[in-house]
């Protein structure tokens, strides 16, 4: 990182230091004894005292020194703050900087004769001098707040200056439309924080700051850190030590090389990584990288959290991770918005480094569209707050990752182009990659072993699953005082409960079967991997759009759907057949069921014509006999059809389903050769 700053005498700076020295030491040490005289070339030169050492605290002092650097950006404009009337407004890099900037102002720049008065508190008097900072927290800080005492400030020609993180937004809209100066706070250099150091040490150190320090810290870390009790070397080794210790950067787990089961979310970071790299050496701008906003959904457990830690690892960029929860922690909305404004701050502090701000739980900050009851308007500004801060960052190198379990629950707004303008789904690993997951966890462990059977009595398990049975397989191990065996794994997976027994070994493969042969015979689907697991079968399928349009493709899909049950009746016959068909909201039944509603009800193609039933509506429609009849008979219909191709595909269907129950498991490899070269036979 460059120290531009390093060589900077900060004249002014040590000045308001001194300033601020003499309000902590007490009254009793005025302004005069400190800065004799009254020429503003005093107050510049060497007349700062050194006969006891200064008591700032450490975060006042830096922002002391940032503010100095930047009223001394623009000419004489140290004497227009004391002498004239200048409007100003300073904006600030985090919400945390705006009452520091404020205090500092307040006690330093504008001279001890000047009476420095809030809004709520303004009125004329001799050296009146309007302050607003505004953290933009409160319904208030907005622009049409605060325009009257501007005019009045403006009459009684008193110095204004607004102080916010973004003027435009939070402060009085005529402050900002007459202001004369337009300040932003420098970024914090390693310079600055070695003369808070000397500030509050007595002597600057000679320890270098890490580079990686001046890019992480906060405040809270210089104020913890930089203390009077320490030297001042002593200060930068605590720094460096307390920002190393809050991992921004991310050096520990697998990177995304690593990881097995997030497909497209996997992909999407490599790309990343691979642009990044390109940014980095210059060869690309920022606006140039592709990909910068990604909502990631999924059920829970699957890793999402995870797996931002490597795309950070593996992107090389420091990470600032949150929640809306952590966010809604406070008792206030206030509160609430500080944080979500503090945690956008952290992420763009790092510039001009690119960093990654991951929000977990994003669906928990709410939908306008259906928020009701005494706190909608309190949700209403907190979605705000938040598409707010979203627009902070388009042009910062600020990578923005959100997670939710319910992307239905998002306001459409933060979904847009611009914000999280893309959505990539992370469903749960299949069998395959459950296989390699289990293995990144084993590490050394069971080198041998074959993890297939481990791999299918966990399908239907997450990452979260696979560390926690291999933990707790592990402390098995341990208690038994012997190396891990497979068998603790599957233990630790089944609970205590059985295994699948070989009669419903028999059906299920049979039912699994049915669903790829019916599929393939009707060309509805890519086939990935069938599996016979401890709690039933798994046929997983990648479906084309293509293939779900027209009321034909509807029917096919249903038709697939009732072949698993068709299967089972056509060699176990009727009697022998299992209800797995059906059970659950998302069984095979439930979704011909509900695509067969939909026929009828909302895409227009059943008896009733064009027309279509909201939820309410078609929930009602459901219990006239004509409409129920109606769906009955086209899923009798497909249920037939479905018989039919099970008997004129009979032989590929027992040669799969034999295959099945002996292994466990095909995947799409052994799916292709089994079915390679077979002409399926339609009606």
């Amino acid at each position: 990182m460059t120290d531009i700053g390093d060589k900077k005498p900060d004249t002014l700076a040590r000045a308001y230091l001194a300033i601020l020295a003499a309000d902590e030491d007490g009254p009793s040490r005025t302004l005069s004894q400190l800065l004799p005289g009254d020429s503003i070339d005093l107050m510049l030169g060497p007349s700062t005292p050194r006969d006891s050492p200064p008591t700032v605290r450490a975060d006042l002092a830096l922002a002391a020194v940032l503010v100095a650097r930047a009223i001394e950006s623009v000419d004489d404009l140290t004497r227009k703050l004391r002498r004239e009337s200048p409007v100003v407004t300073i904006q600030v890099p985090s919400v945390e900087l705006v009452h520091l900037v404020a205090d500092v102002m307040e006690k330093c720049a504008f001279g001890p004769q000047a009476n420095v008065m809030k809004p709520s508190e303004f009125f004329e008097q001799s050296r009146a001098v309007l302050l607003v900072a505004r953290e933009g927290s409160d319904k208030r800080d907005s622009p049409e707040h605060g325009n009257g005492m501007v005019a009045k400030a403006v009459h009684v020609e008193a110095p204004i200056v607004g102080i916010a993180t973004s003027p435009a937004l939070h402060l009085p809209r005529d402050l900002v439309r007459i202001s004369e100066w337009n300040l932003v706070l420098p970024r914090v250099d390693r310079s600055a924080l070695n003369v808070a150091i000397e500030a509050v040490a007595g002597a600057p150190p000679t320890a270098k700051i890490d580079d990686a320090t001046i890019g992480a810290c906060d405040l809270a870390d210089v104020a913890l850190s930089i203390r009077r009790a320490l030297s001042p070397n002593g200060c930068v080794e605590a720094l460096n030590k307390l920002v190393s210790d809050k991992h921004s950067y991310s050096t520990t787990g697998p990177v995304l090389q690593e990881l097995w089961g997030f497909g497209a979310a996997k992909r999407w970071g490599l790309q990343l990584a691979a642009e990044l790299n390109e940014y980095r050496a210059g060869r690309i701008t920022w606006s140039q990288v592709g990909s910068k906003a990604v909502l990631w959904v999924g059920p829970p457990g699957v890793g999402k959290t995870a797996l931002a830690h490597a795309v950070a690892r593996t992107a090389k960029l420091p990470i600032v991770a949150t929640s809306v929860a952590a966010w809604n922690q406070e008792r206030y909305m206030s509160g609430s918005l500080r944080a979500m404004a503090d945690s956008f701050s952290q992420a763009k502090r790092f510039a001009p480094l690119p960093a990654l701000l991951f929000i977990d739980e994003i669906d928990g900050i709410g939908d306008r569209s259906t928020m009701k009851g005494d706190y909608k308007e309190i949700w209403v500004q907190l979605v705000n707050f938040l598409l707010t801060n979203i627009s902070s960052i388009q042009g910062c190198p600020v990578v923005l990752i959100a997670a939710s379990n319910r992307p239905e629950a998002i306001d459409p707004a933060i979904r847009r182009a611009g914000r999280l303008d893309r959505t990539i789904a992370i469903e749960k690993p299949s069998v395959e990659d459950l296989r390699m997951i289990f293995r990144f966890y084993l590490k050394d462990a069971l080198p041998h072993a074959d993890l297939l059977p481990v791999a299918i009595a966990g399908c239907g398990g997450t990452g979260a699953d696979v560390e926690s049975w291999t933990r707790r397989a592990r402390a098995r191990a341990r208690r038994a005082n012997r190396d891990m065996l497979v068998q603790d794994l599957l233990e630790e997976i089944r609970d205590g409960q059985p295994s699948l027994p070989l009669k419903l070994r028999r059906a299920v493969a049979l039912h699994e079967s049915g669903h790829l042969v019916v599929g393939l015979a009707l060309r509805i689907f890519d086939p990935r991997s069938l599996t016979i697991a401890d709690d039933g079968g798994q046929a997983s399928a990648a479906v084309s759009i293509e293939n779900i349009q027209t009321e034909t493709d509807i029917e096919n899909m249903m038709t697939m759907l009732m072949a698993g049950r068709a299967a089972e009746e056509e060699f176990l016959t009727a009697a022998g057949a299992t209800g797995g068909a059906g059970g659950h909201s998302d069984s095979d039944l439930a979704k011909a069921t509900r695509a067969a509603s939909a026929i009828e009800l909302r895409l227009g193609f059943g008896s009733l014509g064009p027309m279509y039933f909201d939820d309410r509506a078609a929930e009602l429609m459901m219990c006239e006999k004509a409409v129920l009849a109606a769906v009955r008979s086209r899923l009798e219909r497909c249920r037939d059809r479905a018989r039919r191709l099970v008997v004129l595909n009979r032989d590929i269907v027992e040669l799969v389903a034999g295959r099945l129950e002996e292994l466990g498991h095909l995947d799409r490899r052994e799916i292709e050769r089994l079915t390679n070269g077979v002409s399926f036979v339609l009606e």
